[in-house]
């Protein structure tokens, strides 16, 4: 497949700006990204908004994880602004996460009801532990504790020397994506707590490890329209 048809982007959707009687502004904005590919991406997101030229407020970022079944972004925003720095314009300033590695791991499972397995890597044949990938990313240990025929699952992670910009995406019995997004973390190690599963006889749990791109940004745009409350 071409780089052209595997190239991400962002199209916009709506956007809705309202401000009530004591100032207090907040939008929305949401945009379809195309593009995506089966294991998904992380984004982050925030909208820098300006009046006559100067920034006037700055929204926090929103991180989340889309995938070809759910690519829809939503970016709020909130502040309290007077009438004099009420914005006319507004720019998104974004930045994807390119999946860089990714591990399959099938912990032991406890019997009984109130117990709990602890489990680490598996060795390969020439001894390396099978939990480890690129960029020095480990799985370190995954808990299971039995509650009531449902896992509570944490997992421990080590993170290699580019901790401060990967994220990580994790998946339990093929459900749905449970996303622990990674950022202005203190620390290259991390734990996924208590994510509930469904009882089974095999637990397969896939980790999936993404590094940051570079920031990008969309086209100003004017005339910004905002409802008073």
């Amino acid at each position: 497949m071409s780089k052209k048809n595997t190239e991400k982007k962002l199209f916009f959707r709506s956007e809705s700006f309202d401000i009530d009687e004591f100032g207090n502004f907040s939008g929305e904005l949401t945009y379809e990204l195309h593009g995506v590919i089966s294991s998904g991406t992380v984004v982050n997101a925030f909208v820098e908004f300006k009046r006559k030229g100067k920034i006037c407020l700055i929204s926090e970022i929103t991180r989340c994880f889309l995938s070809e079944s759910n690519n829809v972004l939503t970016v709020y925003s909130s502040g309290t602004i007077d009438g004099d720095a009420l914005p006319d314009s507004y720019k998104l300033h974004y930045r994807f996460f390119r999946k860089i590695d990714s591990v399959l791991a099938k912990p032991d499972l406890p019997g009984n009801m109130g117990s709990a397995l602890l489990s680490t890597s598996p060795k390969s044949f020439f001894g390396r532990p099978k939990w480890n990938c690129f960029g020095g990313n480990k799985i370190k240990s995954i808990l299971v504790h039995n509650s009531d025929g449902q896992f509570l699952i944490s997992s421990n992670v080590e993170l290699g020397k580019n901790w401060d910009v990967i994220n990580l995406v994790a998946r339990y019995n093929d459900d749905d994506y449970n996303t622990y997004v990674q950022e202005d973390c203190q620390s290259p190690y991390l734990c996924l707590k208590e994510n509930y599963v469904e009882g089974s006889e095999v637990l397969v749990c896939e980790f999936i490890f993404f590094e940051a791109e570079k920031w990008l940004e969309l086209p100003l745009i004017n005339n910004l329209e905002v409802q008073r409350g």
